[in-house]
Formats: structure tokens, C-alpha cells, sequence
């Protein structure tokens, strides 16, 4: 039987999107080839394009990975991508790190490539022509098993999502894990314009906040915590230290509500980067004051359908208790498991 891959997928995916949104290195290459491809050794414009080609299939995998019927078919596939662009994007940084530092006008690429830095993109190279092996045998997958399948539909009800839901909820209240990572993506609130407007028209702008985690952790007696993690622009100079804003849900809770919409029913504002992108999924969270729009992502191994079920399952439940690991200690007792002795 093989082993699941989905706490690998799941570390791996949020390393990377922490640091970035996987989608804005498309942007990147774009801008480095405008702004440099005269300049270019042969092996850099094959990098360049080779990363450019797998946007759409790349793109076209993040959503058939936030559906449950189709997430295990694209699950490793958006993981190891998003790895191979990130090192990507490591590479171009440090060579803009370089050229600002040298104050070169024209940046020779021959010059910077040194014998050290061909082998990684040697291997930039083989990754990227990897994750355009495997980007096409996921779709692939998907078209053998479900013929032609439309993003625009709406979500299935699934047996399985239910059961992921049961087994992150357990893994809280077991005290296996403080914390369960259940979706990624790009924040939007509203925010109070500094343009004056005419009188009856909007005072406040939808505005992208940034790439989030979002996570569920133990609250107080008896609660959950549904926590939308922000990057600031901030970081502490003394340790280099990301600063983190967060926005928090108390579950369960009457005054709390998820809302499953598109991104294009946001706002008519809102920014698309690519052509079906408003079918990404987007959930409208709210609390009393408290109010975001999360585009949903998968943070790998956790689909829409399991997300939302995860969500049902916090509203309508009593909430962990201290007591939780010594109960389950004294049913597997009961039950016959072994247990660890009680230090």
C-alpha cells in the first residue's frame, strides 16, 4: 500500500506560499523577459519560456486541486511545481540582488553565470521540463476518468470530504496537532478610500490584503480559532523576523457565517490575472465586525468541499475540552489499544 503523500504535499505547499503566491512568478519571468531578454544566454531564454508554458496548466491544476473529486489526481503535481518555481524565483533574485548592487545599467548573464550557478540552472532546467511531464499526465488524468469537466460547475457533495474533515477535527481534539492547515489564498477587505467621493457613492474599496494561510487551532474551554495569517510589510530588523497580522473567527458561534461565491462576484474592481480565474472559488467570512473575502486555495490534501465540511463540523460541535487526550486514553484502554504510561 503506498504511503500518503498529503502531510509532505501540505509542508511543502505552505513553505512555499508563505513566501509568495506561486501565480506571481508568471509575473516575474514576464517582467525579466521584457526588461531582459537581449541580454539572455541560451540556456536562460530556455528557462524563461519553459516557465512561461506551464502557467495555464499550472493555473488550470490550483483549481481542479480545490475540488475534491479531482484533488488527488493534481495534488502532487501543484506541490512539486510550486517547489520548482519557487527555487525559480530564488534564482532571478539573486541575480537582481547582484545587479543592484553592482549598479550594472546593462547586466551581462554570461558574466554572472558561474560555473556554480550553470549546475543549479542545469536543474532548473531539468525541474521545470519535470513539472511540465507531470502538470500534463495530472489534466490528463482528470480528462480519462472525468471526460469534460467544467470549472463553472458547482461543488459536489462528497462522503470523502467528510471523512478529511472528520480526521483533521481528531487530530485537533486528540491534541495530535495545535494546528490544522485547511486553506491558502488571497485576503480582500474593505478599507476606507482616501478619495473623496460624490455623496451616495462607496467610501470604501475592496483591497487586496495579501496571501494568507488559514488554519484552525484550539481556543478557549470548549472553541475553536479559524485564523487568517497575513504577511505585514514590516519585518523585525534585529532578527529579520516576517511580521504576521491576523484576522480571527471564534467557533462555534452563532454570529459567525462562511459564504461560498466566485471571485468575480466580489467586486467589479477586482484584479483578474488570467482568463478563468473568475471561477476561483471565494468564501466570505464574518463575525460581528470582523469581515474578509478568502480565495480559496488548497493548501494540499484539503479540498473546498472538505474545508467547508471542516467548518460545519466546529459550528455544530461542543469544541475541544482539556480533558481530550485523557478521554481518548481511557476509550483505547477500553478498547484494548496500548497507550503510552501516564508521566
Amino acid at each position: 500500500m503506498a504511503l500518503p503523500l498529503t502531510p509532505i504535499i501540505q509542508s511543502a505547499s505552505l513553505a512555499f506560499s508563505f513566501a509568495t503566491n506561486s501565480r506571481n512568478v508568471f509575473k516575474m519571468i514576464k517582467e525579466v523577459i521584457e526588461d531582459d531578454e537581449g541580454n539572455f544566454t541560451d540556456e536562460i531564454m530556455e528557462l524563461t519560456y519553459l516557465v512561461s508554458c506551464i502557467q495555464e496548466p499550472f493555473n488550470l491544476c490550483c483549481q481542479l486541486q480545490t475540488r475534491q473529486e479531482t484533488i488527488n489526481s493534481v495534488d502532487s503535481a501543484v506541490a512539486f511545481t510550486k517547489h520548482i518555481l519557487k527555487s525559480c524565483e530564488r534564482f532571478f533574485d539573486e541575480k537582481e540582488k547582484h545587479d543592484t548592487e553592482s549598479c550594472e545599467v546593462s547586466p551581462n548573464w554570461k558574466t554572472w553565470l558561474t560555473k556554480e550557478k550553470k549546475t543549479s540552472l542545469s536543474k532548473l532546467l531539468a525541474g521545470v521540463k519535470t513539472c511540465i511531464d507531470i502538470l500534463n499526465l495530472s489534466l490528463q488524468t482528470v480528462a480519462v476518468r472525468f471526460g469534460k469537466f467544467s470549472l463553472v460547475e458547482e461543488l459536489k457533495e462528497s462522503m470523502e470530504a467528510v471523512e478529511k474533515a472528520h480526521r483533521l477535527k481528531f487530530q485537533l481534539d486528540s491534541g495530535r496537532c495545535k494546528t490544522v492547515h485547511i486553506a491558502l489564498g488571497e485576503v480582500y477587505q474593505f478599507v476606507e478610500t482616501a478619495v473623496k467621493r460624490k455623496v451616495g457613492q462607496k467610501s470604501k474599496d475592496l483591497v487586496n490584503k495579501g496571501f494568507s494561510s488559514v488554519s484552525i487551532v484550539p481556543g478557549r474551554e470548549g472553541q475553536y480559532v479559524l485564523q487568517v495569517r497575513l504577511p505585514c510589510d514590516e519585518v523585525d530588523a534585529s532578527e529579520n523576523i516576517q511580521q504576521y497580522e491576523e484576522i480571527s473567527f471564534t467557533l462555534p458561534s452563532k454570529s459567525f457565517s462562511c459564504t461560498r461565491k466566485r471571485k468575480v462576484d466580489l467586486n467589479e474592481d477586482i484584479l483578474l490575472n488570467y482568463d478563468n480565474e473568475q471561477y476561483d472559488l471565494c468564501y466570505k467570512l464574518s463575525q460581528e465586525e470582523q469581515l474578509c473575502f478568502l480565495a480559496f486555495e488548497s493548501p494540499g490534501g484539503v479540498s473546498a468541499q472538505a474545508f467547508e465540511s471542516l467548518i460545519n463540523q466546529l459550528q455544530e460541535s461542543k469544541g475541544p475540552t482539556s480533558g481530550s487526550v485523557e478521554n481518548l486514553t481511557t476509550l483505547m484502554d477500553k478498547v484494548g489499544f496500548e497507550t503510552p504510561a501516564k508521566g
